[in-house]
Formats: C-alpha cells, structure tokens, sequence
C-alpha cells in the first residue's frame, strides 16, 4: 500500500483552523441551548396554551420543528417576549387616545 502525503500552503492551513474553530465555537453554543416544548414555553411565560399559540400564529414567536413537533429555543422566547413586551408599550399611549367605536355610538345618542 502506497501512502500519499499532501502538504497545504500555509495561507489554507490556518483558515482549515478558523473554521473549526468556528464550527467548535458553534456545536459548543448549540449544546448550551434549552429546547422547549409548546407545554413548556406557555409555563415559561406562565400563559396559557391558547394564549402561546396566539402569539405564536401572530408572528410573534420564533419556532422550529423537528420530527414535526414544535421546538422552542428558550434564549429566543426571551428576546420575542421583549420585543413583544416593548412593541406593546409603545403603543400604549396610542390606544388610551382613541375612543372605542361603543363609546362614540353612545355619545352619539
């Protein structure tokens, strides 16, 4: 049996170890992540089901699925609930303004 030996320029040999340094770095953090059921995520935020899905068909929760079963990275549940949360309060002020549609019907008569 004949053994062959390739030698790479240098240039190749360090971005050969950039990216596994890369690629390590990221199996490492994808490791470190908590995965949530819908059950689970609803608990998290201590909300109900119905309530979850409804954000969750809003658009305001990210989701993957696996094997056809929702999955819920916890870190990002987080960070949509911020933004949920801050969307929310800027639009507060809005909405103490304008009458509900009952009121003026009743002013009206």
């Amino acid at each position: 049996m004949t053994t062959i030996s390739i030698s790479l320029p240098e240039e190749q040999l360090e971005k050969q170890d950039m990216l596994l340094d890369a690629t390590q770095a990221l199996l490492a953090e994808m490791r470190s992540q908590v995965w949530l059921t819908e059950e689970e995520a609803a608990a998290h935020f201590k909300v109900s089901k119905s309530t979850f899905r409804r954000w969750l068909v809003d658009g305001w929760i990210r989701h993957y699925k696996y094997d056809g079963v929702l999955r819920f990275n916890r870190r990002e549940l987080d960070e949509d609930f911020s933004r949920k949360a801050l969307v929310r309060a800027a639009n507060e002020p809005l909405l103490r303004k304008m009458p509900l549609p009952n009121a003026r019907k009743q002013a009206a008569q």
